[in-house]
């Protein structure tokens, strides 16, 4: 499910998901909701990465000789479950929404 909300966010903001400009904004700031940047996502990525694709020593992308501190630290395991509660907040909120108005249009 992540990866489907990775690729619109990711074709958003390479501006290959649609001509609408709007549309274009808002689907690439999904980035944003789930705590991330898309404006530095735009810099590391669209410019960094496909100025210098593979490029070792040059594209970001290429960090093999780092840690993945998403794996060793705390504080990622923690905002991981918040975002995930919180997306799920978001949903709950929305159906309730929904069957509140459906309940009271009957």
């Amino acid at each position: 499910m992540a990866e489907i909300g990775v690729s619109i966010q990711h074709d958003a903001n390479h501006g290959a998901y649609s001509r609408n400009t709007v549309l274009e904004y808002m689907l690439g700031t999904t980035l944003d909701i789930i705590g991330a940047s898309s404006f530095m996502w735009k810099q590391q990525h669209v410019v960094g990465h496909h100025t210098y694709t593979n490029v070792d020593g040059l594209d970001p992308d290429i960090r093999v000789k780092d840690a993945d501190v998403r794996t060793t630290s705390a504080l990622a395991s923690i905002s991981g479950v918040v975002c995930c509660l919180v997306n799920l907040l978001s949903v709950l909120w929305v159906a309730l929404g929904v069957l509140t108005a459906q309940a009271e249009s009957t």
